[in-house]
């Protein structure tokens, strides 16, 4: 391997991430935690979008089922420790 592609393949790598951390700067800048102007908390860094709500608002078509499913698995488990 020649110098001159060593300088090179370094330089590329040097620009690449360099480009990773502004992109990663500018969806920091233009994200909104919903604290509005002024009301700061201090950091926060990135935070997980929440997720959007269905098309129709409320709740998704299967979580009545879940809900139901989820509080026959507590009952049962608190059934167990019961006796």
């Amino acid at each position: 391997m020649t110098t001159a592609f060593a300088v090179a393949i370094i330089g590329a790598t040097v620009v690449l991430v360099w480009v990773v951390w502004l992109l990663d700067r500018i969806d920091v800048a233009s994200s909104d935690d919903g604290d509005g102007p002024g009301e700061g908390g201090g950091g926060g860094g990135n935070r997980p979008r929440e997720p959007k709500p269905p098309a129709g608002g409320g709740s998704p078509g299967w979580w009545a089922e879940f809900e139901a499913d989820f509080a026959d698995h507590v009952e049962s488990r608190s059934a167990g420790r019961a006796g």
